[in-house]
Order: structure tokens, then C-alpha cells, then sequence
């Protein structure tokens, strides 16, 4: 009983695939088009059904994306063409569809909208469903050759403005299994992405410093130990564009870190010598800035809700700026560093949930005659807004440096919490 239940079946949904491809034919000359009903229906109807997946792109107003997907049953083969840039997903749920959406708007910076859900039908036939922003729109019809043969159904998706979008010569055919020879032509504008992030950094300071002054060579002080340097809070700032592949980034940040203590040893700073049990206070001020630039040359998106590596390179500004004071000797100094450094490094961004977590995260580093400097950032990206991430990472800054007079060798890290505004 079930084998004929599977077999009425088959043929059941061969019958369909066959009035979607068929119904209306005429073997007189030259070929025409009939109008398929689109009815719009609950996502319900699909079920857990994974059925083959097309989704197409093309720019709406101001350059921004605009999708569509289009969902078929085996026997059918897809051909995109016109203004438009098309993937084939393979065999997908509805749930899988909406999961996919919501990551390209995301990754898009898009609030497009919920799908509209519509099946396409021809006489009795459900031919595919079409699924797409609310600001795109479908139609569909099939077209039939003379022959009453090789019969194709026409998508074709227009947005509320002159810029359409065009999937078309759906063929239904045995030759190709589904989705095989899906083209593309035309690739769209991508949207630009403008934001801001201004951040809350708990930054903790160690390691060594050395000012040297009057050709005598100073002590080597640890920060921490010698003179009680303690955490800074401290804020940072960042502008960036983006487009399509391309980020670029420029960056602020003013780190202030101090101390004051009885130093447990003699210290020579500046040419001059510190007692020890010599009350001190000392400050340490780092300012940076920074230009970075990213290509992301990977992009998986099937991995977690989307994954994406780029290469970065960079060119980060450091001015330095020590100084020592012992008022009850009257004793105090100081000195100061520049340096311009050109960093390379990876950057990376992994989907967790859907448009709502994701993990981002980026190396960078250079070294050269002596001199290392390493940065690294790992975060977590809430958008429980569109246009607004809340973010929660941990920054660790290195720079092992030494000019003129001054020797530095130093740790800044610690956990931060950031806001980015982004259109």
C-alpha cells in the first residue's frame, strides 16, 4: 500500500510540473506567454518541505540591495539573466530561505522587510513559490514554443523604481538536473555602509620603560613594580565606510596611565638619580591614530549564519609621551617618541544567530630593526536594532620600542564595551 501510495505520488507531482510546463500550448507558429496567477499564501503551506533555492539580487533605490528567491521541486531547470546576480542554494527550506535572508540584510545592513510568501499557479498547477522583499515586484508566465515543447516559465522582478531586477527563462526540462545552469549578468551596485563606534575601554597597563639623558643610560623601570602605574579607563573612536568587499576604518584613541609610590630602589631617569624610598609620580600618554583598510577575499555562506576573512593593512601613528616627578627633590623629567607604523594582519566575522550575534575579530602586527608591534581585537556584535550594534570585546595592544632616549616596552589590555551607529 505505501510503495503505491509513493508511486501516485510521483506521479502526482510529475502531472503538476507537467501543467506548469504544457497547459495552453499551441503547435502553430511562433510562441506566447501565459499569465500565472500569483497567490499570495502562509509560509505554513511549505512546511519542512526543501525544496531547490535561487536567490537573486539587484540594487533598488539609493543602491541598495534588493532580494528575491524563487523555490521549485526537482524536473525543473533555472537560467537567470537580465540586471541581476543570482546563486543557487541548493535544496533549502522556507526556514532555511528566511535564515539566509536575514543574513544578507544583515550583511547588507538592510531592514527589508519580512518575506512575501506567493505561489505560482498555472490552471490547477502549482508551478514554484516565489519569495521576496516587500519592495519587489513578481510576476510570472509561461511561455511555449511552436512545437508545444521546451515551454519555460518567466520570472520577472521589478522594484518599486526605474531599477529592476529580471529572473527569468525558468525551463522545464529533463536535459540538466535543477538548478545546474544558473547564469548571472550584470552584477549590481553594492550598497554603501557608513558608521561610527565609539568605545569604553578598561584597559590595564604593564611592562618596562627606560629614559635615557645626558649620556647616562637610565634604569630600566618596571611600570608596575617601581612605580604603581594602575588601570585606565579610558574611551576611542571609529569612522568607517564600507563597500561591498572594501572597509575602511579610521581610529582614536588617547590612553592616559599614572602612578604614584615610594620607589623601592634607586631609579636613573633622565640623567637624573631617584633615591630609593623617593616619593614619584610618574604618567605614561599614548595617542593613536590609525587608517586601516580591509578586503574580505573569503566569504562562506553556509558556514555558521556566514563567514567572512579579509586582509588588512595599516598605518598606525603613535606619539608617546613619559615623564617622572619627585617634588620633595626637586628632581623631574621626561621624554617623548613618534613613530608611523605600517601593520599587516587578518581580520575575520562569523554569523552566530541569524541578523542578531555575530563574533568578530582581527591580528595585526609589524616588526622591523628591533621594534614589534602587535594589536588584537575579539568581540561579540548584538543588533537588537537596525542601524545599532552593542558590542563586548577584549583589546590587547603590544609595543616593544626604542628611539632616541626613550625605550618602551609595554602591555595594554583589557575587556571594553562599544555602541556603532551605521547607515
Amino acid at each position: 500500500m505505501k510503495a503505491r501510495l509513493k508511486v501516485l505520488g510521483a506521479v502526482l507531482i510529475t502531472c503538476c510540473l507537467a501543467g506548469c510546463a504544457t497547459t495552453g500550448g499551441s503547435a502553430s507558429g511562433g510562441s506566447h506567454a501565459v499569465a500565472l496567477e500569483l497567490r499570495q499564501v502562509d509560509g505554513s503551506v511549505l512546511g519542512s518541505e526543501r525544496l531547490n533555492a535561487i536567490r537573486a539580487e539587484t540594487s533598488g533605490a539609493d543602491s541598495q540591495q534588493l532580494y528575491g528567491y524563487f523555490l521549485y521541486r526537482d524536473g525543473l531547470t533555472v537560467q537567470v539573466t537580465g540586471p541581476t546576480t543570482a546563486k543557487t542554494l541548493g535544496k533549502m527550506s522556507l526556514k532555511e530561505v528566511q535564515a539566509d535572508y536575514q543574513r544578507v540584510n544583515k550583511e547588507s545592513r538592510l531592514n527589508g522587510g519580512s518575506l512575501v510568501i506567493r505561489e505560482a499557479v498555472h490552471g490547477k498547477a502549482v508551478c514554484g513559490y516565489t519569495a521576496n522583499m516587500p519592495t519587489l515586484n513578481c510576476t510570472v508566465r509561461s511561455t511555449i514554443d511552436a512545437l508545444g515543447g521546451s515551454s519555460a516559465l518567466q520570472l520577472t522582478c521589478a522594484a518599486d523604481h526605474p531599477a529592476a531586477v529580471e529572473l527569468a527563462a525558468v525551463e522545464a526540462a529533463a536535459v540538466e538536473p535543477a538548478g545546474q545552469n544558473v547564469k548571472a549578468v550584470d552584477a549590481p551596485k553594492r550598497a554603501w555602509e557608513v558608521g561610527a563606534k565609539v568605545s569604553y575601554w578598561f584597559s590595564d597597563v604593564s611592562g618596562d620603560l627606560r629614559i635615557d639623558g645626558n649620556g647616562i643610560r637610565g634604569t630600566t623601570i618596571d611600570m608596575k613594580d617601581d612605580l604603581g602605574f594602575d588601570r585606565a579607563d579610558m574611551g576611542f573612536f571609529e569612522a568607517y565606510g564600507r563597500y561591498g568587499r572594501h572597509r575602511l576604518t579610521v581610529g582614536y584613541q588617547n590612553a592616559e596611565y599614572s602612578g604614584s609610590t615610594n620607589i623601592p630602589r634607586e631609579i636613573i631617569a633622565k640623567g637624573q638619580t631617584y633615591p630609593a624610598g623617593s616619593p614619584v609620580e610618574a604618567t605614561l600618554r599614548l595617542q593613536t591614530l590609525e587608517l586601516e583598510y580591509q578586503y574580505d577575499f573569503l566569504r562562506l555562506e553556509h558556514v555558521l549564519s556566514g563567514l567572512s576573512l579579509g586582509a588588512i593593512g595599516k598605518i598606525l601613528y603613535v606619539e608617546g609621551h613619559t615623564s617622572s616627578v619627585a617634588p620633595a627633590l626637586g628632581l623631574s623629567g621626561e621624554g617623548n617618541f613618534y613613530a608611523p607604523i605600517p601593520m599587516l594582519g587578518i581580520g575575520v566575522q562569523a554569523g552566530l544567530l541569524a541578523n542578531w550575534l555575530e563574533f568578530r575579530g582581527k591580528v595585526t602586527g609589524s616588526t622591523f630593526s628591533g621594534n614589534t608591534f602587535m594589536g588584537a581585537d575579539a568581540a561579540l556584535s548584538l543588533t537588537p536594532f537596525p542601524y545599532l550594534d552593542l558590542t563586548c570585546g577584549y583589546k590587547y595592544i603590544k609595543y616593544d620600542y626604542e628611539q632616541d632616549n626613550v625605550m618602551l616596552d609595554v602591555i595594554l589590555s583589557g575587556p571594553y564595551v562599544g555602541l556603532t551607529i551605521r547607515y
